[in-house]
């Protein structure tokens, strides 16, 4: 899931039967997504989102 309104990714990964939940938060964080060999930053998932002010000063 990602957030419209913060820098937030919350993944759910399979392992096995169990089911881990990571979150990422932080702007130099990379989500990976290893079945369509896929690596994105937190950058480029929110690159024409606008965010609220405070965020967006955070950025820099």
């Amino acid at each position: 899931m990602v957030s419209q309104d913060e820098y937030k990714v919350e993944l759910y990964r399979r392992d096995g039967e169990h089911w881990q939940y990571f979150l990422l938060d932080e702007i130099d964080d990379v989500l990976e997504l290893v079945c369509i060999d896929l690596e994105i930053s937190m950058p480029q998932i929110y690159e024409d989102v606008i965010l609220p002010e405070k965020l967006e000063l955070e950025k820099y």
